[in-house]
């Protein structure tokens, strides 16, 4: 439809930050769910204020209205993930994550331009932070993973230690 319609774009930019908010506010996705407590109308102007200040893309009300009229709100999260995912999957697009010790908006971006490199595609990054690598960064995708944290080196220096201390017993 999107595509058809000439707006998968435009609705490809609020369905990703529709989805992150979602994420963060469990409630936002009860609510949009709560198809037979809460009148319609009134969860449409919620969906609106979550994409504010921009109206919400004509595509994403049908089909939300679409999803109330079969009792199939439950799905409306779900649905848009898979949208994102078909997007990006037409369009050569690879999910990474990128994981930092810190919250640190340039070591993200060094592990997306390697990720880029070495997949030889555009990539979009989801960053997380986990202290417990210490430092750099781990970059995930589909199966890969390239470990270039200090917890990844330590940890391979510590096999190594082992291997070598076995070998000379």
């Amino acid at each position: 439809y999107t595509e058809a319609h000439g707006c998968s774009q435009a609705v490809t930019d609020q369905v990703s930050p529709l989805l992150s908010l979602m994420a963060r506010l469990p409630k936002l996705v009860a609510t949009l769910s709560a198809a037979k407590e809460i009148p319609l109308q009134k969860r449409m102007d919620i969906l609106g204020a979550a994409v504010s200040p921009a109206p919400l893309e004509e595509a994403i009300s049908r089909f939300y209205r679409l999803l109330d009229r079969n009792g199939r709100t439950e799905v409306f999260r779900l649905s848009l993930i898979d949208y994102l995912t078909l997007y990006r999957e037409a369009r050569g697009i690879r999910m990474v994550r990128v994981t930092t010790a810190v919250p640190d908006d340039e070591t993200v971006k060094t592990g997306e331009r390697l990720a880029r490199e070495f997949f030889s595609q555009e990539v979009c990054t989801v960053p997380r932070v986990d202290p417990s690598i210490i430092g750099g960064f781990v970059v995930e995708s589909w199966g890969y993973c390239m470990d270039a944290s200090v917890r990844g080196a330590l940890d391979k220096l510590d096999k190594q230690l082992k291997e070598k201390h076995i070998r000379n017993v």
